[in-house]
């Protein structure tokens, strides 16, 4: 059961090179512990949680639709963006579910260990094919689920070390593909699985895609950068409770989303 906290206290106003910003919280909520988090094209909130289950929110926090699985097993990936065609891959059960946005399952498949030995992750790609993490042999391949073929295979260890690697994330985004690895950064993809860089961002399990910027949450910042311009900027978060410390951060439009151990708070911000 979802219980609510309503906490519309007085806003706090931080710095950043791009100006003082207010943050107002909107909402907090509780929730089971989130393993995953996404934001989908109208700013509605995805999570998921250890046992499979995915809860929907409007972006005031606002709880709209559930969904629970026929199988438990931990959210490896969520991905919502698409908004017609919700996206998780569970690597406890090797397996992916496709919901439609009323979170009614559309397809449920295991991958076909014949062709995808154990996959570390997966995501959508943008033509419905999937991106897999293949650890049997250290790669990266794009997965045709209609016709059960890998349609590519890049070999991962011409840019990463076969023996130290954490790959925990990884989406498409404007033709690009970007994958994290906790120990390098993350790593930069064209379409076709060719690699071109690695952005300098280590230490991070999840990162965002707002606009032109790719985003994540370090030391009780945000940090910004933008894919093209190659510029950073940070937003400093609210002070937080002793002991309390995001794991994760949402941001659209005008909104921040912060989710904690069994919960999230939803700020509005304003200059």
């Amino acid at each position: 059961m979802v219980r609510w906290v309503f906490l519309l206290g007085a806003p706090w106003t931080v710095g950043s090179p791009a100006g003082a910003q207010t943050w107002q919280l909107i909402r907090e909520v509780r929730l089971p512990p989130p393993v995953r988090v996404s934001v989908d094209r109208y700013h509605r909130i995805f999570v998921g949680d250890a046992e499979g289950g995915i809860r929907q929110y409007d972006g005031d926090g606002q709880l709209l639709l559930t969904y629970s699985p026929p199988k438990v097993g931990a959210i490896s990936l969520l991905e919502a963006w698409n908004t017609t065609k919700i996206f998780a891959f569970s690597r406890d059960l090797q397996q992916y579910t496709l919901l439609d946005r009323f979170l009614a399952p559309l397809t449920q498949n295991e991958l076909d260990p014949d062709r995808i030995g154990f996959a570390r992750n997966a995501t959508l790609a943008a033509d419905d094919q999937l991106w897999v993490l293949d650890d049997t042999d250290f790669s990266l391949k794009k997965y045709d689920p209609r016709t059960q073929t890998v349609t590519l295979n890049a070999p991962l260890n011409r840019v990463l070390d076969g023996r130290e690697y954490d790959l925990t994330f990884l989406r498409e985004y404007q033709n690009v593909l970007f994958l994290n690895d906790r120990h390098a950064g993350i790593l930069v993809f064209d379409n076709l699985g060719n690699y071109r860089k690695t952005l300098p961002f280590a230490g991070l399990d999840y990162f965002g895609l707002l606009n032109e910027e790719l985003y994540f949450l370090r030391e009780n910042r945000i940090h910004f950068f933008h894919l093209y311009a190659s510029t950073e900027r940070t937003l400093d978060l609210p002070t937080q409770q002793p002991g309390r410390q995001a794991r994760y951060a949402l941001v659209f439009e005008n909104r921040v989303v912060l989710f904690y151990g069994e919960a999230m708070a939803i700020y509005r911000m304003e200059k």
